[in-house]
This record gives C-alpha cells, structure tokens and sequence, in this order.
C-alpha cells in the first residue's frame, strides 16, 4: 500500500494493464459449442470446422490437404514431398494437389490464423512446398486467439436477443467498423488471415470472410466460406443459411466503401452478388438468386 501511495502514477498504469490483461485476454469466456478437441482437425477454442471441403476431395487431394494442415499447425516452414506417398504421376500433378488442397483449408479453417498460402521449388521430381505464414510465431497465435475469443464473447452478448437477419446484419457492420481493406498490400499473407481484422484491423476478402465465418458459429449462423470470381477478379466470401434457404454474403463492401455510401450494404444483397462465380458450386447447395434483406437505410 506504501509503494503505491509513493508511486501513483505507476500504480494507476499497473491497476489499467491489469484491467486490460483481464477483460481482453484472460476473464471467461462462454465456450464455442462446436468445438471437438479430441477431433484430428481441431486447431484451437474459435471454431470448430465440418470439413465440408475436405469431404469432397479426392483421396489423394486429401493426402496433402492433411499434409499441409498437419504442418500448418507445427508450424513447419519446408515440406518436401514424397511424390509416391502422395499418390502423384509427376510433380505438376502434386501441385494441383496442393493448389486444391490449400483452397479447401482455406474454406475450412479460418480459425488456422497462421495459415497464409504456399508457394513451391522443384528440381526434376524434388518437390518442396513452403508455407507463407500469415502469423510468425505460435506464440503470436495463442495470444491472438485469447483476444479474439473476448471480441467474439462482445459480439454474443450484442446479438443474443437477435433473429438471424439482425446477427448477420450485425456481423457484416462489424467487420465494417473494425477493419478497412488494405489496398497498399494486397498480397501478403497477413492480409489472407481473420488474425488480421481482429487484431490489426486490415485485411483483404480472404480475411474478412474467414472473420465472418467465426464469428457466424459463435453466434449461431449455419455458414461457409467460400471461393471463386467477382466482377474484380479472384475473391472469397460467405454463403449464410436462413430458413433453410443459402444466401450469398460478402463483408469486403463493408471494409471498403464508407457507410454513408448508398452501396455500402450491397454486400447483403443476393441481386447485387448474383453475378459471382463460386469454384465447386456443387460444395455449398443451391444458393438463392432473391434478396435476403429488403433495402437498409435511405
């Protein structure tokens, strides 16, 4: 009691820093109810994937989709692969694996924060494919989840008396208010990551995608990523489930049009995004070419 009297300046920063540490990062939180952690594709207390990409791969598609996860999660930098193993004819064969492969877990698995993309070198049939990580260090990682976990338990209590039109609506206006795209680096993997809305509050479509669809099991939205082509080339998205019927959603107009725009909410309208192209249609049922929403706003 002395040293603090003596020291109130440092003892007021002590007293903050606690409070902060606590209600950020380690104060209860309500558990996902998805999550499985005796599963083999459990990565950590976010979210709690179905697989539902993985499921409609090839047997040798899913050798290195497990491969890669598996690695992923060790954080291994270098995989050299054994073209045998992996059930390849040839190197370019075992590169479309890991091309498909990779969008799958993408899909997947938004909650492997660390997961950026992978790129490749060969020699003759000497294969090795590194892992671009979108966070460096698994330390970064744990601490990022125990953050994140305490936004999302903010974003339950927000929307525990909402009907699934209002979560949704909730969801793609606080991407909105929390990250911006990040047109200057595009192409890093930090950019891919949902680590990068909710801690460094940029990110691209990949991001916010990823970070909408945590969030959606948490709050009980029925979603998936998903990925393929918009009127600006390669991109990724949501399809949200209401009533049984899929929906398209895309939270990149939210990052990056104001909200005093009369098209900031186009990314909530199926007629707006009807002209999207989605890679395996066939992954995520019949998506419905009617509006969801009715207009919002002026």
């Amino acid at each position: 009691m002395k040293f603090m009297l003596k020291h109130k300046v440092l003892s007021v920063f002590i007293i903050a820093l606690t409070a902060f540490i606590y209600f950020n990062f380690t104060s209860p939180t309500t558990p996902n109810k998805y999550i499985d952690k005796s599963s083999k594709y459990y990565v950590n207390d976010l979210y709690m994937s179905d697989n539902n990409a993985y499921n409609h791969l090839s047997e040798n598609e899913k050798k290195m989709y497990d491969l890669i996860f598996d690695s992923t999660k060790k954080y291994k930098k270098k995989i050299k692969i054994d073209l045998k193993k992996q059930g390849c004819k040839d190197v370019n064969e075992c590169i479309n694996y890991a091309n498909v492969a990779t969008n799958a877990i993408w899909i997947d698995h938004p909650e492997l924060l660390q997961f950026g993309w992978i790129s490749w070198t060969y020699r003759g049939n000497d294969l090795t494919l590194k892992i671009n990580y979108a966070v460096s260090t698994p330390i970064e990682t744990d601490i990022g989840v125990a953050y994140i976990k305490h936004q999302i338990e903010r974003i339950k209590d927000a929307t525990k008396d909402m009907n699934d039109k209002e979560k949704i609506k909730y969801v793609y206006e606080w991407i909105g208010n929390h990250a911006k795209y990040d047109k200057v680096f595009t192409g890093l993997s930090k950019n891919q990551s949902a680590y990068n809305v909710f801690i460094k509050r940029n990110a691209v479509c990949a991001g916010f995608a990823k970070s909408s669809q945590i969030i959606f099991q948490n709050i009980g939205i029925k979603s998936t990523c998903i990925d393929g082509n918009s009127s600006g080339g390669a991109h990724m998205w949501n399809v949200v489930t209401v009533d049984g019927k899929n929906y398209y959603y895309d939270s990149t107009y939210a990052a990056s049009i104001s909200k005093d725009s009369p098209y900031y909410y186009d990314g909530l309208y199926q007629s707006k995004l009807n002209n999207y192209y989605a890679k395996n249609a066939e992954w995520y049922g019949k998506i419905e070419t009617e509006d969801l929403f009715e207009k919002i706003g002026g």
